[in-house]
């Protein structure tokens, strides 16, 4: 357990870094913004559903017949506090599947291999409103978005007993943790005062490089996990 630990120290500073400044920007625009009305403020809960696409250790030819052919899907919640009109923080939990055949990549090594893995993914995030949105910005029903978010992931994947792993690869079974970070892209309709319907694309990096279920000596490289959601939202409002 410690040499996991130990492999992570680079990823782990990093990603301190980036939930760092995130905060420290979110801290200095909020600041002035909880000084206003009550009624600015929003309480978000959502539930969303879509897709998922890795990239990783064989997975590296992300060409548009392969993101079709090997698409699995994801669904999951979430809960964001908007201290106003364009910044919020939250939180959200994940669950998807990845698939992934070496016969559509090029990476050499990995004959007859197949990724089936499940993932549960955990994060905090902040919200950034490109336009002001809300109960009191009735002529702005649309808004650009962007999402930056941090946390961890839990991955399982299938081992296959009847074909050759590469020689440098380990093994990893059972349910893998890693840390993960990355930035979610999204625009949001207002459908009426409390609800909203969203269309975003995320892609979130695994440093631990473990969503196959085994990792090849000398990639650094992290993996990755790409999605498009359809988000719906209720908005609660707390004062009337």
């Amino acid at each position: 357990m410690g040499g996991f630990f130990s492999a992570l120290n680079p990823y782990i500073r990093t990603m301190t870094r980036i939930v760092a400044v995130s905060l420290l920007a979110f801290l200095a625009v909020s600041s002035a913004e909880l000084t206003a009305q009550r009624s600015l403020r929003t309480y978000d809960l959502s539930a969303f559903a879509g897709t998922s696409n890795a990239i990783g250790n064989f997975a590296n030819n992300p060409s548009i017949n392969n993101l079709l052919s090997e698409t699995r899907s994801q669904f999951g919640v979430g809960f964001t506090h908007f201290t106003g009109p364009r910044w919020g923080w939250g939180f959200e939990g994940r669950y998807g599947t990845l698939y992934a055949d070496n016969r559509n990549h090029t990476a050499a090594g990995f004959t007859g291999i197949e990724m089936n893995s499940t993932y549960t993914q955990v994060q905090g995030q902040l919200t950034l409103h490109l336009r002001k949105f809300g109960k009191y910005y009735k002529r702005h029903f649309h808004t650009p978005y962007l999402r930056p978010g941090a946390g961890v992931v839990f991955t399982q994947s299938s081992y296959m007993y009847d074909v050759p792993y590469p020689a440098n690869a380990t093994i990893y079974n059972g349910t893998n943790p890693s840390l993960t970070y990355g930035m979610d892209l999204g625009w949001k309709f207002r459908l009426s005062e409390y609800q909203s319907l969203a269309l975003e694309w995320g892609t979130h990096f695994v440093p631990g490089d473990k969503i196959e279920g085994f990792t090849v000596a000398n990639d650094d490289t992290p993996d990755r996990i790409n999605g498009l959601r359809v988000r719906y939202t209720y908005h609660i409002y707390t004062w009337e």
